[in-house]
Parts: structure tokens; C-alpha cells; sequence
């Protein structure tokens, strides 16, 4: 088990906050004709500002040979996550975006990600996002202190299962802390 010291947490807390409010910037960025590289360098500035450093950008991921070159993961539609920023890609109308971002603060790193509708999207887009929120919501009440987190499981896939959707089971969470990716 990984342990904290109540000061790391508070850190934690406080980094975390911080990087809630750069995902709320990048969230009301978010439209057509907005482009990856824009909210990358926006997520960069942001993060800098508040006194972190990106954590993503140049970490050596274990899934590739290179240095990743983003400050944010910005996945569209089918894409599942990881795709780096720096692609340059153009949002269209009735995309799906995924944005997934990290940042060091105080030598500790969290970590968040969001699904956000890119203007006007399909009612069965629509139907996801209720349906993961859903499973989200449900995860977290699931929780109960001393509990086991393979119990969020079931939770997330009961949701899935009554809306006929799959779950990406290599890509299921980790813990923040220490380390950009840790056992939580």
C-alpha cells in the first residue's frame, strides 16, 4: 500500500483544485474550429501560471518510444485517450472530445480528464455522455471507507450493460501522488 502524510493529501487537495480550474478553462475554450494545439498551449500557460508544470509533457509513457510531446491528451470521438495535442487537429461540430491532463504541483502530480460535447452532438453521443456520468456517479457512491476499490467495478459495468456499452479494461484508473501513474 501507498501511504500519504496528511501534508502530501492537503497538496494533493490543493494541486488538484488547481488543475479543476485550468479543465473548467479548457472546457469553455471548447468549440468548432477550435484546434487541439490551441488548447494544448492554453492548458500549458494555465498550469504554468498557477505554479505547476505539466506532467505529461516529455514523460517517457510506457506504451511508447519517445518522449510524449503534449501538455494534453485530446482523444475525439472514437479515439480512446492518450492522442497527443500537438496533432493539430480542427473540432468540428457534433465531435466528442476527451481531454486528459496532468500537472506536478509542489513535487506531487494529479491528474483529470473529461468528456465534453464539441457544439451540437448526436443524440446517441448524447446518450454516452449521460450514460458514463451516470456510471461515474454511481462508482463514486459505491465507495465506503476500508472498502476495496475492485468494488467500483461493478458499478461502472452495471451502467454499462444497461446501455449496451463496452469498457475499455486495460484503461481503468490509476492512483495520483507521487508519480504520474500509481497504484492507488
Amino acid at each position: 500500500m501507498i501511504y500519504k502524510s496528511q501534508q502530501e493529501i492537503q497538496d494533493i487537495l490543493e494541486g488538484g483544485a488547481l488543475l479543476g480550474k485550468v479543465m473548467d478553462v479548457l472546457i469553455s475554450k471548447v468549440a468548432p474550429g477550435v484546434t487541439t494545439l490551441e488548447l494544448d498551449k492554453l492548458a500549458y500557460d494555465l498550469i504554468v501560471s498557477y505554479g505547476g508544470r505539466p506532467s505529461f509533457l516529455n514523460s517517457q509513457p510506457s506504451f511508447a518510444d519517445k518522449p510524449f510531446p503534449a501538455t494534453l491528451c485530446t482523444s475525439i470521438n472514437e479515439g480512446v485517450v492518450h492522442t497527443p495535442a500537438t496533432l493539430n487537429v480542427t473540432l468540428q461540430e457534433g465531435d466528442v472530445l476527451k481531454l486528459d491532463l496532468g500537472m506536478e504541483y509542489k513535487g506531487l502530480y494529479t491528474d483529470m480528464a473529461r468528456t465534453v460535447p464539441v457544439g451540437k452532438i448526436s443524440r446517441e453521443a448524447k446518450l454516452l455522455l449521460s450514460a458514463t456520468q451516470q456510471a461515474l456517479e454511481d462508482a463514486i457512491a459505491s465507495l465506503e471507507v476500508g472498502q476495496s476499490l475492485y468494488s467500483i467495478g461493478p458499478a461502472v459495468k452495471k451502467v454499462a450493460d444497461e446501455h449496451k456499452l463496452g469498457i475499455v479494461r486495460d484503461l481503468v484508473g490509476h492512483g495520483v501522488g507521487t508519480k504520474i501513474h500509481e497504484d492507488p
